[in-house]
């Protein structure tokens, strides 16, 4: 193998052959390294969005659901007191509600503890 030291392309030579010529350029190397590491440094510079503004859009969505379900089951109970139709139906309805509840209190302290507000929006 031979390196030309005027334009820097190397060759070699097999037998009575040579083969295509290698032109080595460091400039443009160094110019696509440039490149990337700028794109690399500016991906991680672009803001994304907060994860919290994701969170508190899921988690308020699932309050507004369990909240819906939350009230069907209070309505099952206080027609179910007013007729005295159905008792197991409410007992059910009954723990249910307690249940969800729990589960509603929970989404409210991951709601606050996000930051998503202390109120409803």
């Amino acid at each position: 193998m031979t390196i030309d030291p005027v334009d820097g392309s190397s060759s070699a030579q097999v037998g009575s052959m040579r083969l295509a010529a290698v032109r080595w350029r460091p400039d443009v190397n160094k110019v696509v390294v440039q490149s990337f590491a700028l794109a690399v440094v500016l991906s991680l510079l672009v803001p994304t969005p907060a994860r919290a503004v994701d969170d508190c859009g899921l988690i308020k969505r699932l309050m507004n659901t369990l909240g819906a379900s939350m009230a069907r089951n209070r309505m099952l109970i206080a027609s179910s007191q007013a007729s005295g139709e159905n008792p197991q139906q409410a007992e059910e309805a009954s723990a249910l509600l307690a249940r969800q509840s729990k589960d509603f209190r929970e989404l409210r302290e991951d709601y606050v503890r996000n930051q998503c507000g202390n109120d409803w929006d």
